[in-house]
């Protein structure tokens, strides 16, 4: 029952904002593009005559019925992006969401909650290093300290909040109260190769990674390229790579769903002709088992630990998000669903975060995928079949009226 044709449209407006299909989308967090993207989105919610609200944390958040007395059923992602990532990320689960809310109020369908669209604020983090901020205000695991990060340019969290005309200061507000949700449900691209690989439409996410990220700063000492001799270098550059490689090296050791990556890197004074003097990296290390995130993390420490003695170094713990397990009732409705309809089906883990993780922490929270082409993600390559964003657009929207039976 939903309306294909308004769904393609919508995500292909929302991909008119901040990037094409050569050079990706960039829409961080709090900057133009994302304001001009959340304004966009906000029409549609207009569009649509929900009641429209914005919490202090930057969350958007969509309103069918009234929830003073009942429960709300929600569905929701983000519009922020990563550094020239792809289109869908996110985008798909909001223009979703949205589509199979017109889709019930058009049709009059009977659904006995009221219904929230949430937009999530900074799921991202990659223009402060702290994602998922949106929910985590939702969800009373925000802190304040989170405020005073800089971005690259200097500007902190607290001011980029004011200059979307919110309220640093009142953040704490947009706590959820007490039992205010009923269900959360998110839908996503995979961001991986299971579902493409085993020809399936429909992903049903059991559980999902928990992250920390460590940020490392190595100390040594800047010379002129030309004049100091190779033997009496401290590049912090180069024993920055071999704690890199030895990174690499644990994480094939660890094995099974444990990853850690180095994607970001900066470098001081970061000059053609001068050595390295100090060099900054983030690791992003995920497992869905906390006891072997934390192993993982242990070991990883304890070898920076033993860097060179020429070098000094400082370590810190930058993000830290817990493994998830998702609702076992939702994720049976949805086997049931699948089944009736005879969409074809995986149950699997997720590697990446996202904001039904959060959500589980106040409420049953469910996540569902469809498949990526070629598992590609966080790219300009990034895409997926228009029949899976339909298919998974109508299962949703199956998902909510069931739900709320």
């Amino acid at each position: 029952m939903i309306n294909k044709d308004r769904l393609r449209e919508r995500l292909l407006e929302l991909a008119q904002i901040g990037g094409n299909a050569t050079d990706g989308w960039t829409r961080l967090a709090f900057t133009k593009e994302d304001k001009l993207a959340r304004g966009l989105v906000k029409g549609y919610m207009r569009e649509m005559g929900l009641k429209i609200t914005c919490d202090n944390a930057g969350n958007i958040i969509g309103s069918y019925g009234n929830p003073t007395n009942s429960p709300v059923i929600a569905m929701g992602s983000h519009i922020d992006t990563v550094p020239n990532g792809g289109m869908f990320d996110g985008a798909l689960g909001v223009i979703s969401a949205l589509e199979v809310a017109q889709t019930i109020i058009e049709n009059k369908l009977n659904v006995n909650y009221p219904l929230e669209v949430i937009i999530f604020a900074n799921e991202e983090g990659s223009r402060f290093n702290n994602g998922l901020t949106g929910s985590r205000a939702i969800c009373g695991s925000f802190s304040q300290e989170e405020l005073q990060i800089e971005d690259n340019n200097g500007i902190s969290f607290y001011q980029a909040v004011q200059e979307m005309d919110l309220n640093p200061d009142k953040v704490y507000e947009a706590r959820a109260f007490e039992n205010k949700y009923k269900h959360f449900l998110e839908i996503h691209i995979e961001q991986g190769i299971e579902l493409e690989k085993e020809h399936k439409r429909i992903g049903l996410v059991n559980s999902a990674a928990g992250q920390v990220v460590l940020k490392c700063t190595i100390f040594g000492r800047p010379d002129h390229a030309g004049a100091i001799k190779m033997t009496q270098r401290k590049d912090a550059l180069v024993e920055a790579s071999k704690l890199i490689t030895e990174i690499q090296q644990i994480s094939l050791k660890m094995g099974g769903h444990f990853v850690a990556t180095v994607g970001k890197l900066n470098v001081f004074p970061n000059s053609i002709n001068t050595v390295p003097g100090n060099v900054e990296f983030f690791i992003d290390i995920r497992d869905i088992s906390s006891d072997k995130l934390n192993r993982g993390i242990e070991v990883i420490s304890n070898t920076i630990s033993n860097i060179s003695g020429e070098f000094s170094y400082f370590l810190e713990e930058v993000e830290n998000e817990l493994p998830a397990f998702f609702s076992s009732r939702l994720l049976d409705l949805g086997k049931e669903i699948c089944e009736k309809k005879n969409y074809p089906y995986k149950v699997l883990s997720s590697g990446a975060c996202h904001d039904a993780q959060v959500m589980t922490t106040i409420t049953d929270s469910a996540l569902f995928f469809i498949p990526s082409i070629n598992g590609l993600s966080h790219c300009p390559e990034e895409n997926v079949h228009w029949e899976d964003v339909f298919l998974g657009a109508e299962f949703l929207l199956e998902m909510v009226l069931n739900a709320s039976e």
